[in-house]
């Protein structure tokens, strides 16, 4: 007692008496329900919880608690309550649980709603003060058990088959067959003649497959549904289901598989490139009977283009017909500013202007003669807009600019010339 020798004699007993009342009471239920124990159950069955305990004699039971946590929330409920050896269920509980003696219940005819924290919380007074004591455990409860079609498991070799995520192609095993419309709550191990463990998925065909490895080793594989799973609580000992199925691989036959697999991979490509090639082929011709459409619309236009070109010359020469002065006009052009000078005298035939000290002061004079601008007229040499035919009128005409008609322009004087129709002169009023 020295850790107690400066406190008063009644508050040391009060502690004294609390740390023997820790170690007095103890918990004698079933090792399966440990403290925070999960504990798995099947519906439709009764689950006891046969919680009980032992006490020093100087503890007196004031009253018991029980209280149930779903998963889904977070705040208790209080199921029971048990005070002075009398039991009280919560009136919405009465129908679906019953009393244990000692501190335990039991749960009548579970179903997925009774899946949660049970606990339990013995008060008990120790020289008048409360001590409690808590107690839980978890139960999952299983609605449906497992099962196959025929009670037990059937492994088959379905074949070969490539996968993307290998890029490889795999010798195929299932193992089932379980009903496709319920996920299973297990897994199903498979086992190589080497002894390795696999994992294997589940499909919607309501079987668990494994792709073999490669190189693939023949001989059994064995799958094997994981005991451990909470739906396989529901199970029977000796059920078929925890015995196993196995298949046999034949290196042969397996080989032959993944050859035949390869082969129709394989054929599926070509059909795939001959499909793009086909579809390419159509599209090659689709886009040569546009070119040809374009080609014949091309030929279609330039045509169209020529002959307009050829109207427009017509036209051109009417306008110019119509008003250039009677004495002088331009011809070959293809508008009506510009063109080989043409001349004539007194309503005579028209003939043609050389070339010789042809410049813009004579250019000018033409154009101002014709009615056109003439601010920036061009003169043109060596019959630039085609050669004329019949005389040339005009030689070796010189202007000073100012002139009003060109034959007030000094010249070698009417049809005197030694040139050629080579050497016509042009112009471009502008």
């Amino acid at each position: 007692m020295a850790a107690y020798h400066n406190c008063s004699v009644a508050f040391c007993l009060l502690i004294s008496g609390l740390f023997q009342a820790s170690l007095g009471l103890q918990w004698t239920s079933d090792a399966s329900l440990g403290d925070n124990s999960t504990l798995p159950a099947c519906a439709g069955e009764d689950v006891a919880l046969p919680w009980d305990y032992t006490k020093d004699s100087a503890e007196h039971e004031v009253d018991i608690e029980w209280r149930y946590q779903p998963d889904t929330q977070t705040a208790e409920k209080v199921l029971a309550t048990q005070v002075n050896g009398h039991f009280f269920a919560d009136p919405s509980d009465i129908q679906r649980l019953e009393y244990v003696p000692g501190a335990g219940i039991r749960l009548l005819e579970v179903s997925d709603a009774y899946t949660g924290t049970y606990s339990v919380h013995v008060n008990l007074n120790l020289h008048g003060s409360i001590v409690t004591h808590s107690h839980a455990v978890n139960v999952v409860v299983t609605e449906t058990s497992v099962s196959t079609n025929n009670g037990a498991l059937h492994a088959t070799l379905q074949g070969a088959q490539y996968l993307p995520t290998t890029q490889q192609h795999h010798l195929i095993l299932t193992c089932g067959d379980f009903d496709p419309l319920w996920m299973p709550g297990v897994s199903v191990v498979w086992t190589t003649p080497m002894g390795q463990t696999l994992p294997s998925t589940f499909n919607a065909n309501g079987q668990f497959s494994l792709a073999v490895p490669n190189p693939f080793v023949s001989g059994d594989y064995s799958c094997n549904v994981d005991n451990s799973a909470p739906a396989m609580v529901c199970v029977s000992s000796d059920s078929p289901l925890r015995r196993g199925a196995t298949v046999s691989v034949d290196g042969v036959g397996g080989r032959v598989m993944l050859i035949n697999s390869e082969m129709s991979s394989m054929q599926q490509q070509v059909a795939s490139m001959a499909a793009q090639i086909q579809t390419l082929q159509n599209n090659n011709t689709q886009m040569t009977q546009q070119l040809q459409v374009l080609e014949s619309g091309k030929s279609q236009m330039a045509a169209e283009l020529q002959r307009l070109r050829g109207e427009n010359a017509n036209l051109t020469q009417q306008i110019q017909t119509l008003t250039q002065p009677d004495n002088i006009r331009l011809m070959g052009g293809n508008t009506a500013y510009e063109g080989r000078v043409e001349v004539r005298q007194d309503g005579g035939h028209w003939g043609t202007v050389c070339d010789d000290n042809w410049t813009a002061k004579e250019a000018t004079v033409v154009c101002r003669q014709l009615g056109m601008p003439h601010l920036r007229p061009i003169a043109y040499e060596s019959a630039h807009f085609g050669s004329g035919s019949g005389s040339i009128l005009l030689d070796e005409v010189v202007c000073s600019g100012t002139e009003t008609k060109l034959f007030d322009c000094r010249n070698a004087g009417i049809g005197h010339s030694d040139c050629t129709h080579s050497e016509d002169a042009g112009v471009r009023c502008q």
